[in-house]
């Protein structure tokens, strides 16, 4: 035998450092995937905080329709209101709907996407029936 030794015994320790290799290699990257799957796979925390966005998103989808109702309702209900003025019916109608528009409106944070018009005619019907209520 020389100083490096023979050919066989250096393809038999290549052979078994690849083996090594391989093993521990392979140990070693599902030990790292098994210590990012957490962040790979979304954490339930994660999971959890969508679930609550997605609610909170439907809920307000939800609002923004039945405000959007009640607008289509109450647009109609002043071009009535406009058409006869000397209705009791449709002055209570539209005080009510103005009233329900302006609360949805603020619970729901959106007044400024509104025009000023519409939100100081909101308000004065709103006001009207607040002191209707109060002297009634």
């Amino acid at each position: 035998m020389n100083e490096i030794g023979s050919s066989k015994e250096g393809v038999f320790r290549w052979r078994e450092f690849m083996s090594l290799f391989l093993k521990f290699g392979i140990i070693a990257f599902l030990f790292c995937f098994l210590g990012l799957s957490g962040s790979l796979l979304g954490n339930q925390d994660d999971l959890g905080l969508l679930d609550e966005l997605i609610a909170m998103t439907q809920n307000n989808l939800e609002a923004q329709q039945q405000l959007h109702k009640l607008m289509e309702s109450y647009q109609k209900t002043r071009e009535a209101f406009v058409a006869d003025s000397s209705s009791q019916k449709l002055a209570q109608m539209l005080v009510k709907e103005a009233t329900q528009i302006l609360q949805t409106i603020e619970k729901t944070h959106l007044s400024h996407l509104f025009s000023s018009d519409l939100m100081t005619e909101v308000r004065f019907f709103s006001k009207v029936g607040d002191q209707a209520k109060n002297h009634g």
